[in-house]
């Protein structure tokens, strides 16, 4: 398993089941074969990048819905 995949399929667990810190842990302990210390950093640096991001967009998207657009528009992803 790589470190891109178990950072994504850990998002996805903790949109259902919240508790971000307990999501990555328990993902990363059932990780086979383990990560290295280096992927493993690099999983919960892609991991909690994406929960912070998610964060100011979900707030732009309700306070400057024009801003929200422009950066949807700038980096060219849809949410």
């Amino acid at each position: 398993m790589t470190a891109r995949y178990l950072a994504v399929k850990a998002l996805m667990r903790q949109e259902q089941n919240g508790y971000a810190n307990l999501v990555l842990d328990s993902e990363l302990k059932a990780c086979k074969p383990p990560l290295s210390p280096r992927d493993t950093a690099f999983a919960s640096g892609i991991f909690y990048t994406v929960l912070e991001r998610r964060s100011l967009l979900d707030y732009l998207q309700k306070k400057d819905i024009e801003r929200y657009r422009a950066i949807i528009a700038k980096l060219g992803i849809r949410k």
